[in-house]
C-alpha cells in the first residue's frame, strides 16, 4: 500500500538552521518497502531527514527507518534491517524489510526557513 504524501510542514529558524517535526495522519501497517522524499524550497547541502517511527505507548519504542544526513537531492530509498536469528545471533545480510504498526515522524534539520519535504512509503 502507497502512503503519501506526508509533507513535514515548514522549517522554522534561520537559513541554514531551520528544523520542523511532524508526524503522519494515518497509521502505516506492513513491511517497509520503499520511502520517496522530495526536497521543497531553497535545499541547502546541510539538509538532515530522519524518518522514524513515532513510538508512543503502547507501541514499540521509536524505530528508526531512514536517516539522511546533508542531502537535498529528491530519491528513492530501499531501507533494511538487520534481523536476529532464535538465539539472538545478528544476520548481517541487512536484506530484512521494516515492520511498522505506528505512526511516521519526519524531522527535518539544518534546512532554510520555509523548506518542506514530502515522504512517500510503500509496505508490502
Amino acid at each position: 500500500m502507497l502512503y503519501g504524501p506526508i509533507n513535514s510542514g515548514a522549517a522554522v529558524g534561520a537559513d541554514g538552521s531551520a528544523t520542523v517535526t511532524a508526524y503522519s495522519t494515518t497509521e502505516i501497517r506492513g513491511l517497509i518497502y520503499a520511502v520517496y522524499v522530495k526536497y521543497n524550497g531553497d535545499k541547502p547541502a546541510s539538509t538532515d531527514v530522519t524518518i522514524s517511527t513515532k513510538g508512543t505507548s503502547p507501541k514499540v519504542p521509536s524505530i528508526a527507518i531512514l536517516t539522511l544526513t546533508d542531502k537535498n537531492t529528491d530519491g528513492l530509498f530501499l531501507p533494511r534491517i538487520n534481523a536476529h536469528s532464535v538465539l539472538g545471533v545478528v544476520d548481517t545480510s541487512g536484506d530484512k524489510h521494516i515492520p511498522i504498526s505506528d505512526f511516521l515522524k519526519i524531522v527535518v534539520a539544518q534546512a532554510n526557513t520555509d523548506d518542506t519535504v514530502d515522504v512517500w512509503v510503500e509496505t508490502l
